[in-house]
């Protein structure tokens, strides 16, 4: 191989990098694994550093309504099958209330779209509701259509 050729496929190479890092540069590719230190409810928990974090795309009953108890515990299940993973998905990091917002996946299963289709909670905060749309919003909205709530409140 020439000497002048070295050069090009070094270049290629660095290029070629360069390019690979900004695809993977995605939201929903950035993640981390925390743990999780408490559930407040079906929606929202607390990990290490007293960090709460809003899961992304879903709404679950709160503290005084009808369901509140059974999504929590449906969360809190969820949760302790094994470690949690969180994924950023939204053009925003925070809420208005300054909580993280992620998805959360638990041994490959999505916690968010598990709640949606087992009736715990309902596709919410997306670009249908005047927020931005998220990476999993047209599967949570499908399973919205396709479940039934868990609990049947009066």
């Amino acid at each position: 191989m020439s000497r002048h050729r070295k050069p090009q496929l070094f270049i290629i190479a660095l290029l070629f990098l360069s390019l690979n890092a900004c695809s993977s540069g995605s939201a929903e590719q950035q993640a981390f694994r925390v743990d999780v230190i408490r559930v407040i409810d079906g929606d929202t928990v607390v990990i290490a550093g007293d960090e709460r974090v809003r899961l992304i795309g879903i709404d679950t009953p709160e503290k005084s309504q009808c369901g509140f108890d059974e999504a929590k515990q449906a969360l809190e299940k969820l949760l302790a099958a094994g470690p949690a993973t969180f994924y950023s998905g939204t053009t925003s990091d925070k809420d208005k209330y300054d909580r993280l917002l992620r998805y959360i996946e638990v041994e490959g299963i999505d916690v968010g779209l598990n709640l949606i289709l087992n009736g715990f909670a309902i596709a919410r905060y997306d670009s249908r509701d005047g927020y931005g749309p998220h990476d999993r919003e047209n599967e949570y909205v499908d399973a919205d259509k396709n479940s039934a709530p868990a609990i049947k409140c009066d």
